[in-house]
């Protein structure tokens, strides 16, 4: 993971905006690096697949870029680690960041890399890194709806990281817990510790259920493994 933190710092420079903030996430093996995404045209389909609006996918000898239609960097190298980096989306009118919105943006790139090494018979374990860049001021709630408490990240750091493991190979329920800890690790770092595991569970499940991440892709006979709600385990207290 270090060697492929030391690459990706020179990657998607234009994107690493200063005037607002920005996550970033790599997706890499943990322990080996093996060339599993090799530059061929169904890899190159695979990757125009992603959820990031790739007007033109272009395969490199170690790497496929993609060019977007928004301001959001995306790069599959061809060991097989993803990168993104992206404004995190947030709400003009009100000048607010939603914390379901940030974990929306995470799980987008997370599933979608999962779904392609589910597909590429990938058994290795994976980490996944994420830094939320330029947040020293910015407000954070939970949801449009009502009012909700602010909050926001220490005023001593401009930048957020973490980091955790998983295995491609594991059950979606099981992958479901790696959610659940970047929520939660989301939550501590804003002092938002009042929330429980059950309420981070149902909003995982809201998540999920309305964004769409899970449904199936196919292009150009390329399916991308599906996933079910039940896939989730979630229980029926908070599915509700």
């Amino acid at each position: 993971m270090e060697t492929t933190l030391k690459i990706t710092s020179s990657e998607g420079s234009y994107a690493r905006l200063k005037d607002r903030p920005v996550i970033e996430v790599v997706i890499d093996s943990s322990d080996e690096v093996l060339e599993w995404f090799p530059p061929n045209l169904e890899n190159k389909k695979v990757v125009f697949m992603s959820p990031f609006r790739c007007r033109r996918v272009i395969p490199r000898t170690r790497f496929f870029e993609c060019e977007s239609a928004t301001k959001e960097f995306f790069r599959v190298h061809t060991t097989g680690f993803f990168h993104l980096i992206a404004p995190i989306r947030y709400d003009s009118e009100r000048n607010l960041y939603y914390i379901d919105t940030v974990i929306h943006q995470i799980l987008e790139i997370l599933i979608y890399a999962i779904r392609v090494m589910k597909l590429r018979n990938v058994k290795s374990s994976q980490s996944v890194y994420v830094i939320l860049r330029n947040i020293a001021n910015i407000k954070l709630t939970f949801s449009r709806m009502g009012w909700h408490d602010r909050y926001s990240f220490s005023s001593e750091s401009s930048d957020f990281e973490l980091i955790h493991q998983f295995n491609p190979a594991n059950a979606w329920s099981d992958i479901r817990k790696v959610f659940a800890q970047i929520y939660r690790d989301l939550c501590t770092e804003l002092g938002a510790i009042e929330i429980t595991d059950t309420t981070i569970n149902k909003r995982l499940y809201r998540i999920l259920q309305y964004s769409g991440v899970y449904t199936t892709y196919n292009f150009n006979n390329i399916t991308m493994p599906r996933i079910e709600m039940e896939d989730f385990g979630f229980t029926e207290e908070e599915k509700k």
